[in-house]
């Protein structure tokens, strides 16, 4: 098992995804859940950077997007790495949500929210793609399942800024 610093499990280490996110399987997650504080651990504790719902869902869907490697135009294996790096530094702190984020009218795009965009948009349609194929038109639990997709779709679009049509991430996107 993954043992993030070398801490051993009941730690008072808590992260939402493991340092080395891209050593990792993909759906391979460490969640360490503090049980008691200890002096030794009080250092890591308070200089681990305390991170919102919104980046952890970022950082998963990154960490996907690496992994999954949607079909994406013009991409090749540099790209890709790009994204586990954005996704990396997200969970490291050193990058922020809002720096992947569309600052407004009169406000230029940077590179990396040029590529998140891009490969969030890939991901979304890869897994309404996927989603239409095994879905069957009397499955019930299907409608379900197709409803959560499309809710998540939505909450990553929301948090990305890519819903508003001033955006012009959405041009690179479609």
């Amino acid at each position: 098992m993954y043992e993030p610093y070398g801490l051993k499990r009941g730690s008072t280490y808590f992260t939402a995804m493991p340092m080395t996110l891209l050593d990792q399987p993909l759906y391979d997650k460490v969640a360490c859940y503090p049980t008691d504080i200890q002096t030794s651990n009080k250092d890591i504790i308070t200089n681990t950077p305390q991170l919102s719902t919104d980046t952890r869902i970022i950082i998963g869907y990154l960490a996907i997007i690496y992994h999954s490697r949607p079909q994406i135009a013009g991409w090749a294996k540099n790209e890709y790495s790009y994204i586990g790096l954005l996704a990396a530094k997200l969970n490291a702190g050193s990058l922020t949500l809002n720096s992947l984020k569309w600052q407004g009218p009169g406000h230029a795009t940077t590179k990396a929210q040029r590529y998140t965009a891009q490969a969030v948009v890939a991901q979304i349609m890869a897994e309404r793609e996927a989603s239409m194929q095994t879905r069957t038109c009397h499955d019930q639990d299907a409608d379900d399942i197709q409803g959560e997709l499309d809710s998540n779709h939505m909450s990553v679009l929301g948090i990305l800024e890519l819903h508003d049509e001033a955006n012009p991430l959405l041009s690179i996107c479609i």
